[in-house]
């Protein structure tokens, strides 16, 4: 036999629980926890209960009970191991579900009873005899009934916890970063489907030891950015790269769609991290003037021909100057602009 306190607790397990209640059950009585996703399992020796949730609310919406007979629970006055007959003169309305073979065999008969509010009990009868009672509950009553304010105040402190973890970040990446080093190590690892790490490392060594400034430019124009931001980084973190080109990556990125979701949200979804903290360190570096101001080359709309960045033109006027942590006024300053000529775009692969 269960002791009493523990067979009250179990009868007292009920939907529209959320995971923390069961768990804090648990932890208060000798039932023991186990939880594996929306499956959690509470069990005193062979007594054992299982609870299944809701993946959008972590409520539950199904309770099984399973015990020996002999333990002599009782749920909702169904005393598991009682006879099939005398569990149908007790509840003359018990609706009939369904009866079949189980796969060992045995018949099994089910019926629900107990119907309130769209909660209902259901009682398994295997060869004349109780084996099983689960509590159930309409998966819209229980979001509606409970979940959905349990959602909403997990989304509440989800979204806190991830603006102050933003508050903290590091933005951007360190100005003495060996980059040499990074653009060697992510070519040494990177492939596509037609090129492995000895052609990426080909278009490594060629950045570092033989681009020019005016073929920095031509190959921030035709850069896939699917390959990822490393080669970009690099190209920043070169003083010799010009002003011009580093402006043609940082509006290239769209900065303003990051700049929006942050005074909306107040952070940025991870998956966007790499790219901010690229906005971010570009705008640094120009702000401790690593670039000068040497005669530019920008070309916002992909021709490498001189562009002159005006403050009231259409980019311009999509900006919120006032976001100074992604914009600096450098960068939007006109630049006096010159054509490319005579520059050979000879890096080693296709940057497709």
């Amino acid at each position: 036999m269960l002791k009493k306190e523990t067979a009250d607790v179990l009868a007292a397990i009920h939907p529209l629980m959320s995971q923390e209640e069961v768990v804090g059950i648990a932890a208060e009585s000798e039932l023991k926890a186990e939880a594996d996703g929306l499956l959690v399992k509470l069990s005193v020796g062979d007594a054992m209960v299982c609870l299944v949730f809701q993946h959008r609310t972590l409520v539950a919406e199904r309770v099984h009970f399973l015990c020996p007979p002999e333990f002599g629970l009782v749920i909702d006055n169904v005393e598991i191991g009682m006879g099939g007959e005398n569990f149908l003169s007790r509840f003359p309305d018990a609706k009939p579900l369904s009866k079949f073979k189980t796969v060992k065999g045995s018949l099994r008969e089910m019926y629900s009873i107990l119907a309130e509010d769209k909660r209902w009990t259901e009682v398994w009868i295997d060869e004349g005899r109780v084996t099983n009672v689960l509590r159930r509950a309409d998966s819209e009553y229980v979001y509606l009934s409970k979940g959905k304010a349990l959602e909403v105040a997990r989304k509440a402190r989800e979204l806190e916890a991830a603006k102050q973890c933003w508050a903290t970040r590091q933005h951007g990446w360190p100005l003495d970063r060996d980059m040499d080093a990074c653009l060697r190590t992510w070519a040494a690892s990177y492939r596509t489907f037609y090129r492995g790490p000895e052609e990426w490392g080909a278009l490594a060594e060629w950045l570092i030891q033989k681009s020019t400034s005016d073929q920095r430019h031509l190959f921030a124009e035709h850069y896939n950015w699917d390959h990822g931001l490393i080669p970009l980084m690099w190209i920043a973190s070169q003083p010799t790269t010009e002003l011009a080109t580093v402006l043609e990556m940082f509006w290239k990125s769209e900065p303003w769609s990051y700049a929006s979701s942050l005074a909306e949200n107040g952070f940025l979804d991870s998956s966007l991290e790499q790219h901010y903290d690229f906005l971010f360190g570009v705008k640094e570096r120009i702000e401790a003037g690593m670039y000068g101001r040497r005669q530019g080359l920008f070309s916002a709309f992909r021709k490498p021909i001189a562009f002159k960045l005006d403050p009231r033109s259409q980019i311009g006027a999509r900006i919120d100057q006032s976001q100074a942590h992604i914009f600096s006024s450098a960068m939007f300053s006109p630049i006096e602009g010159r054509k490319l000529k005579g520059v050979r775009p000879d890096w080693p692969i296709d940057l497709n």
